[in-house]
């Protein structure tokens, strides 16, 4: 996979939704449970993921930077 084709999946992820409209939400992610294989399971400390949603409530958005399920 080339660097321009790892770049398309985020221009496709941002034009696909009207990010501008999401707000964080704290409440949206309640605990991050890390991935057996993560950062996380080697002994590094393991994060929250970052959330945010619209206003209405029907488009959200998780972050989990070490790919947590």
């Amino acid at each position: 996979m080339t660097m321009l084709e790892l770049y398309g999946h985020i221009y496709d992820f941002f034009t696909s939704m009207t990010w501008w409209q999401l707000k964080p939400d704290t409440n949206l992610v309640v605990s991050v449970q890390p991935h057996p294989l993560g950062p996380a399971a080697a002994g590094q400390a393991g994060g929250q993921g970052p959330a945010a949603r619209n206003d209405e409530g029907n488009l959200a958005v998780v972050y989990i930077p070490d790919g947590g399920m």
